[in-house]
């Protein structure tokens, strides 16, 4: 593990690198696992090329590196939206009317 994979899975999952780097576990391979710290957002695999997989919490690690030796990977642009700030949305009355 090194401090480049861990600043990548930080960008990727909105975390700030101290906390990527105390939820970052040695796989295997030079392959990192961090998990977010927001339940139900996901966990990326990180390897010694800096590349990334994306999975979500129902899978499970062994199924997620089965995936990983395929060579499909996460484009880390798909990480966007973790970044993104959403405008709380107005108010409505149960008939869907704002208030």
């Amino acid at each position: 593990m090194n401090k480049d994979q861990i600043a990548v899975a930080a960008e990727c999952l909105n975390l700030d690198p101290e906390v990527a780097a105390s939820r970052a576990y040695d796989v295997r391979d030079g392959i990192i696992r961090v998990s977010s710290d927001i339940r139900g957002v996901g966990t990326v695999l990180v390897g010694p090329d800096l590349s990334v997989l994306f999975f979500a919490s129902y899978i499970s690690l062994e199924e997620a590196l089965d995936v990983w030796d395929t060579g499909r990977r996460t484009p880390k642009e798909s990480f966007a939206a973790l970044h993104q700030r959403r405008a709380p949305s107005p108010a409505t009355n149960r008939d869907g009317r704002a208030q």
